[in-house]
């Protein structure tokens, strides 16, 4: 089974055509120092590791970080059910966390370290294919990537499952070409590892692995019995856990309001405004993250298009179904996810990024292999790839994806009075979610600190707010209101000034102001909400106005409050909106609910307004 020739068979997967060959005697002729190139390698992965960290440690904690590391103090039973993930990442997070402790490096140490996994997994991949240099400038772009210097240092279940499929792809790998069984063994226990990772993207790879490893034996590209064995350990893995896992995620999709995220009965209806979602956000996310995309598609369609590097790439049994995890849940997501709920992010397209660097790699080797004349293009071709994504990169590392409500923290208890009143607010669209300040069980917010978003005031009983507090302003951008990534456009109606405040600080996506007027407690609130719905425009402050109306309500001023409200749902751009703010305007102002009181830091339930 473990025979010469049928190694250095599954070693080299080559051309038959003379001219397109990739020769071993060729990559010799390339790189003659292979001791030198695996230490560029080994200083290559160190590099993305660094940059890894950096973006760690850079990168504020967002919403959806913070609900995943949220139940990892308690027990372990808690911390895997309290993140509504598959168990592993979870898992890991909580027990790396009883280790080294809490801190926003240490919580992301589990996709730290599994993104410096995958750089080093990849490493041995490309030097299984003996693509010398070519492989080495291939784990640049990898190490360079901003997708996956950022999502390795994501705190939720990406870089796991991705590290996963690679090291399923390697040791698969070893076994095809040894038959030595302790590969296989391996094997078997990453593919039943990888859906308790996560559940769409690993699926699909499980699935069209075991295809191409059957077809592979079928035409004895590997032998048959090797290959057959690896298909069944695949299968094995998505049928046990794989089955266990996708059961518990069907009965998880539905939304707070027990809506359900999956309606695949409407795939037919949601076919044209799947492809314009594709067309108008798809399309444009990818090429903001990967390459310039005319070098992109450039390299792409080069490897394509000639003979060995495309043969190369399909005659390998994982790099389709790495391709193939991205695209069929990409194609999945925008057709069984209603409309109203999809909401697709580029982190998805996050398990691309080993596949495409593979693509980087074959392309060089194979330019590296050519007369100068065109070696020298295909090599710059590959360098301006590798260049034109580094810009984003630096971004990456120097630039607040999130609100960092640590810092935020830090200067409302060295800037604001401990017994003041700070409300958390935002421009945004009628219906949309609100950003809470996160972080208090962290201690990022001062004990004694008193914060309120406008959306908690619609519900909060007037008279428990305090009456003398001085009313400040925390206000965020617009990017971020209803976005944990601080993606969504500006709002062009506000120029940041609120009439009657003053700014005390500024900071990265959220500003700071301080009142000019003497108004305190139930009427300084009055004045702020009346200023913000000046500041950002009718549209932009349904949940500002809301506050606004109650109060003018409570104090038998019933003519003013209706207008209030007649005046921003008159200034919502659709009749659905508009039909929306009406609704929701006129709950919350003649609602008898009891909420809790959301200043004095019980839980508050999330708001649509």
């Amino acid at each position: 089974m473990g025979d010469a020739s049928e190694e250095q068979q599954a070693d080299v997967v080559i051309d038959d055509d003379h001219d397109e060959k990739l020769e071993p005697a060729e990559e010799a002729s390339v790189g003659r120092a292979p001791r030198l190139r695996a230490v560029v390698d080994v200083l290559v992965v160190l590099a993305g590791g660094a940059l890894i960290g950096l973006a760690a440690l850079q990168q504020p904690y967002n919403q959806n970080e913070w609900v995943q590391v949220e139940p990892y103090g308690s027990d372990l039973r808690s911390a895997v059910s309290g993140t509504r993930q598959p168990p592993l990442d979870p898992l890991l997070g909580a027990l790396v966390q009883r280790l080294v402790g809490v801190g926003q490096l240490e919580q992301r140490l589990v996709p730290l370290a599994c993104g410096v996994g995958t750089l080093a997994l990849v490493a041995v991949l490309v030097r299984r294919w003996r693509l010398g240099w070519g492989g080495t400038l291939g784990l640049v772009f990898l190490a360079t990537a901003p997708l996956f210097v950022r999502y390795s240092a994501y705190a939720r279940p990406y870089a796991l499952p991705l590290f996963l499929m690679v090291a399923c792809a390697t040791v698969g790998t070893r076994w095809l070409e040894t038959g030595r069984y302790r590969w296989l063994l391996l094997a078997t226990a990453l593919a039943a590892a990888l859906p308790l990772a996560r559940v769409p993207e690993p699926s699909v790879f499980l699935t069209t692995a075991a295809v191409a490893l059957f077809a592979a034996g079928v035409v004895e590209r590997w032998p048959l019995t090797r290959a057959w064995a690896l298909c069944g350990a695949l299968l094995l893995g998505l049928v046990t856990s794989g089955t266990l896992m996708l059961l518990a995620l069907l009965s998880q999709s539905a939304t707070s309001q027990g809506e359900s995220l999956v309606d695949p009965l409407g795939v037919v209806d949601r076919f044209g405004p799947a492809l314009t979602a594709a067309r108008q956000t798809v399309l444009p996310l990818y090429a903001e993250w990967f390459p310039w995309w005319p070098l992109t598609l450039a390299v792409v369609g080069l490897a394509l298009v000639v003979g060995s590097t495309r043969r190369m790439l399909a005659r390998s049994w994982w790099w389709l179904p790495l391709v193939a995890g991205t695209l069929v849940f990409l194609v999945a997501f925008l057709l069984v996810v209603p409309e109203g709920l999809r909401d697709y992010r580029v982190r998805f397209a996050y398990f691309l990024t080993p596949a495409v660097a593979v693509v980087v790699a074959v392309v060089a080797h194979w330019g590296l292999s050519r007369p100068v004349w065109l070696r020298l293009p295909v090599l710059g071709l590959v360098a301006a790839l590798v260049v034109s994504q580094l810009s984003l990169t630096r971004s990456v590392l120097t630039q607040d994806e999130a609100v960092d409500f640590r810092r935020a923290g830090s200067v409302l208890a060295a800037e604001v009075p401990d017994d003041a009143l700070v409300v958390l607010d935002g421009p945004g669209a009628v219906g949309s979610w609100r950003q809470a300040f996160i972080g208090r069980s962290r201690g990022y917010l001062p004990a004694d600190t008193q914060v309120v978003t406008a959306n908690q005031l619609t519900r909060t009983r007037l008279q428990d707010l305090p009456r003398t507090a001085p009313v400040y302003l925390l206000v965020m951008d617009a990017a971020c209101t209803s976005n944990v990534a601080c993606t969504d456009p500006p709002d062009p109606a506000w120029d940041g000034e609120v009439a009657g405040y003053r700014v005390v600080s500024r900071m990265p996506h959220l500003v700071l102001y301080e009142p000019t007027s003497d108004e305190t407690g139930l009427n300084g609130v009055l004045a702020a909400m009346t200023a913000l719905v000046d500041a950002y425009g009718p549209a932009e402050a349904v949940p500002n106005a809301i506050v606004v109306a109650r109060i003018l309500d409570r104090r038998q001023r019933d003519d003013e409050a209706e207008a209030v409200l007649d005046r921003v749902c008159s200034a919502q751009p659709s009749e659905e909106e508009r039909e929306v703010c009406d609704t929701v305007a006129k709950r919350r102002l003649r609602s008898s609910l009891r909420a809790p009181d959301a200043v004095s830091g019980k839980k508050v339930r999330r708001s649509p307004a």
